[in-house]
């Protein structure tokens, strides 16, 4: 009963009202309460149904909102729920580690695991006013803290890019200082950052993204042309939205998790309708009474673009790439492209290990001061497809991150 209930609310929040996020007093408890009612039973059922698809890291980030006394049982409590763990070894609990070691180990089984460096996306740092765990590499995510929905929802929707291309990732775990060496392509550093998105009240969002246009004006270059050859005002709505369409979730507990396709110019129309309702309902402050059709085209826009943007930041980069990174992005940090991973990274470091872009050649000194530290995953609009492996101009080498 629970979960057809959950089901039926998920889909009528997000094809009728939308989301509206504030406005309807007790909302926020029966998002919270369906996301949990769904994850449970769309684990019992696969389970019923002996479906072997239940990869620990798709566990960790289904359960991550839910808490543990012990932060490792945030691990070993979804062993026996794992029902595919690719070809290796299953693991076993072990509580002669700490809980800053079983992280540490499980990020390097994932990474083993799915053959990809796409398991280190994610958001790394605490929200909340939470703190992470001491002795932690910033590589590696501390499932002990929670996150936001959206955050869950984004990550699972990473698959749909590719900006490696075919390039095939190695790492090296250095364990006497817990650097992990990773090939690297440097795409380039961010130079101007616009606020953190809170997506709170629908007005508060729209100023949010006022502010970032605003900062596209000033950079666009004097011809308005993206670095792909592309109108920087179609590159802007690309890029709130992570150029993804939401289409919606499946009507039974097997497929709440939230689908999602590439955007297309066709999807034009459909952001520029969101944009007018938009308007309407911010301006309509007092009871959200403001008539609209809020057909599904918007819907999706409006989905994405929330998933995209949440607790995140607008930036710029030195040569005009835009994009959407972690809330704690600083102007300095840079961009990268780790070879075998389907998103870019923003990584923050001084650049003492190999030349300014920092990236060595050739295998360099794994010392801690010549380190990066990784922010989390990005989105840039023109570097999501393999276009990087594609550019002269970049380069390429290995990363030490600590």
């Amino acid at each position: 009963m629970f979960a057809k209930a959950a089901v039926n609310y998920v889909q009528q929040r997000h094809m009728l009202c939308l989301d509206l996020a504030g406005t309807r007093h007790g909302q926020d408890i029966l998002d919270r309460f369906s996301d949990f009612v769904l994850r449970i039973e769309e684990t019992r059922l696969r389970h019923h149904s002996s479906l072997d698809n239940a990869t620990l890291l798709d566990l960790l980030w289904k359960f991550r909102p839910l808490q543990a006394t012990d932060k490792r049982d945030k691990i070993f409590a979804l062993f026996g729920l794992t029902t595919d763990w690719q070809e290796l070894p299953a693991l076993v609990p072990d509580y002669s580690n700490d809980a800053a070691t079983t992280f540490t180990q499980t990020t390097l089984s994932n990474l083993l695991r799915a053959g990809s460096l796409s398991v280190l996306a994610g958001d790394l740092e605490a929200v909340l006013n939470r703190k992470r765990l001491e002795g932690l590499p910033s590589w590696v995510m501390d499932w002990s803290l929670p996150c936001l929905p959206t955050e869950i929802e984004r990550v699972g929707s990473l698959h749909l890019y590719n900006a490696s291309d075919k390039h095939e990732g190695a790492f090296l775990y250095h364990p006497e200082n817990h650097v992990l060496e990773v090939d690297a392509l440097y795409i380039d550093h961010v130079s101007t950052i616009g606020e953190v998105s809170r997506h709170t009240q629908i007005n508060d969002t729209c100023a949010v993204i006022r502010t970032w246009k605003l900062l596209t004006k000033l950079f666009e270059p004097v011809d308005k042309i993206y670095p792909t050859g592309e109108p920087c005002e179609d590159v802007f709505w690309r890029t709130l939205i992570g150029d993804l369409i939401y289409t919606g979730a499946a009507p039974n507990a097997h497929g709440t998790k939230g689908s999602y396709r590439r955007a297309t110019s066709d999807d034009h129309d459909a952001y520029e309708a969101w944009r007018m309702w938009s308007r309407c309902i911010s301006r309509d402050t007092i009871d959200r009474t403001a008539p609209f059709n809020l057909d599904e085209g918007i819907s999706g826009i409006h989905h994405a673009l929330k998933t995209v943007t949440a607790s995140r930041r607008f930036f710029l980069t030195s040569t005009g790439y835009m994009g959407i990174g972690p809330r704690t992005t600083v102007e300095g940090d840079r961009v990268y492209v780790f070879k075998g991973s389907k998103v870019p990274f923003i990584v923050r470091g001084d650049g003492q290990i190999g030349d300014s872009d920092g990236v060595s050649s050739a295998h360099g000194d794994t010392s801690v001061k010549d380190g990066f530290r990784l922010i989390g995953d990005c989105f840039v609009y023109g570097l999501m497809d393999g276009e990087a492996s594609t550019q002269e101009s970049v380069r390429s080498g290995k990363l030490n991150l600590i």
